[in-house]
């Protein structure tokens, strides 16, 4: 049975947002794997791994109204600036840059030859400026002892600092996270005792169980905007998320208390935080599931 606010709502004609539990299972989720209740592993060589079966639902959806603002999805990137600064820190630079490019080739002829050989002539390249590295790396000793860095000793003694050389480097993709907030405004007794088998139905799937001394993971959840009774391609997909949060707040939008006869508030805030369980990548963005990604 769906769990769908308001009441009236008729998901055939309105646009709307679907929130559905699923059994817990980690990225790497494989026939086999022991994770999550079966059998032996398999291996992470083993070329027989293959998908686990899709893990099931756990409980009935929630289907609530299009929130009025859609929650802000930024998808970050991490870029790091990295500084070599000098003639030493160019050199540290070009050495990480032979060491990567000879690691590559490493086992064409079935030795590290190659390797010593790139960077022995990367090293032999450097000496052509060994006298500005070993001022460099005098004033780094001296900086050691002064808690100065070359650049500022350059800085208070000649007005200069060295070239920092600086490169962006790329540190991966970032998890996203976002929060959708609903107002509940219950218009019967029946309305009111929906509200609140929605909000403990957030809070019970969202708890840890405790099983046998241990505790079984809570499920995530898949959200989708739908609209006609179908995926909404004009609007974002999601990731499966684990629902870190849910608050609750009662006649926030009030001066002061006010409940009905039975003692239910006029009105109550619900906010979820989620956090995706996986980074996005670009095939992500192509798979066709949304017309913007995700």
């Amino acid at each position: 049975m769906t769990l769908t606010y308001p009441k009236e709502l008729v998901p055939a004609n309105v646009d709307y947002v679907t929130f559905r539990p699923f059994q817990y299972r980690t990225n790497q989720d494989v026939v086999g794997s022991d994770v999550n209740g079966g059998g032996r592993p398999t291996g992470l060589l083993n070329p027989s791994r293959r998908p686990a079966a899709a893990a099931p639902a756990v409980a009935e959806p929630v289907v609530l109204f299009m929130p009025t603002s859609t929650p802000a999805l930024d998808n970050q990137n991490g870029w790091s600036a990295v500084k070599f600064e000098g003639p030493l820190g160019a050199m540290k630079r070009d050495l990480n840059v032979a060491a990567g490019s000879a690691i590559d080739s490493l086992g064409n002829d079935g030795t590290i030859s190659s390797v010593i050989s790139k960077l022995g002539e990367q090293i032999v390249s450097a000496t052509s400026n060994s006298g500005a590295i070993a001022k460099q790396f005098a004033m780094e000793v001296i900086g050691g002892i002064t808690q100065n860095s070359p650049s500022n000793i350059l800085a208070i003694s000649r007005g200069k600092i060295y070239n920092p050389n600086v490169e962006m480097i790329y540190q991966g993709p970032q998890v996203r996270g976002f929060a959708f907030n609903y107002i509940f405004m219950p218009k019967s007794e029946e309305e009111t005792q929906l509200v609140n088998r929605i909000i403990l139905h957030f809070k019970k799937w969202s708890s840890a169980k405790e099983v046998n001394g241990m505790f079984e993971i809570p499920p995530v959840w898949q959200i989708d905007y739908m609209t006609g009774g179908v995926r909404n391609k004009n609007m974002n997909a999601f990731k499966k998320a684990v629902l870190t949060s849910v608050s609750t707040q009662d006649n926030a939008q009030l001066e002061t208390h006010m409940s009905y006869p039975d003692g239910a508030p006029i009105t109550t805030t619900m906010s979820l935080i989620f956090q995706e369980v996986d980074i996005i990548t670009r095939s992500d963005h192509e798979d066709g599931r949304s017309n913007r990604g995700y």
